[in-house]
């Protein structure tokens, strides 16, 4: 499956206390948690929503960084699937690391608080920040990664500044998919796209 890496940084509701730290040192209070919640994206703010963690060796593969303009950070295996600002429509459309070229915009939390700071409490206040991918890089990996399954809005955020991935656990992306289409017309014709991207 598809996932972050233990040293991403997320964070997480557990229990109704927040937490941010990386993946792998969060790991063991994630599986005890009763309610498990992470902030997503839905029509452009962020909320915290219920989601359910995981957890795969890596297998020795590949990861990628992905590096921003503002200097926001991720690593992702290669399968991971993540948002993207469509340039002709300004609606989200979820795209891959293959797909990828540097240039495209990725969703951001647009203001990560301060550990210990009132503001954690208030994330879901918080808006998007579309950010300008500038490096696409491999990084030799071995430990374990770490995904989340939301449930609803498929997707969640992590990494240094907060960036939004889609939720890969669902298995979208697997052929062309689309956000936040609206009008019959539209609907039809992304759905005829949707399967003309399966051969």
């Amino acid at each position: 499956l598809p996932s972050i890496s233990e040293n991403e940084y997320v964070l997480v509701k557990i229990d109704g206390e927040v937490f941010y730290d990386k993946m792998g040192a969060l790991y063991d209070k994630i599986l005890g948690a009763k309610v498990l919640e992470v902030p997503s994206m839905l029509n452009h703010k962020v909320t915290w929503n219920k989601a359910q963690a995981y957890k795969h060796p890596a297998k020795g593969h590949k990861l990628y960084k992905i590096k921003t303009r503002t200097g926001r950070e991720i690593v992702i295996s290669p399968n991971h699937s993540l948002l993207i600002l469509d340039a002709d429509t300004f609606s989200p459309k979820i795209t891959s690391i293959a797909n990828l070229k540097g240039g495209e915009r990725v969703p951001c939390v647009k203001k990560l608080p301060e550990l210990n700071s009132r503001e954690l409490l208030e994330i879901t206040e918080s808006d998007v920040l579309w950010d300008e991918i500038k490096e696409i890089e491999p990084v030799d990996y071995s430990g374990y990664v770490y995904d989340f399954c939301v449930p609803g809005v498929e997707n969640f955020a992590a990494g240094l500044g907060g960036i939004i991935t889609h939720n890969t656990a669902s298995f979208a992306g697997q052929q062309a998919s689309f956000l936040n289409v609206l009008g019959k017309d539209n609907v039809v014709r992304k759905v005829q796209e949707c399967w003309a991207s399966l051969f």
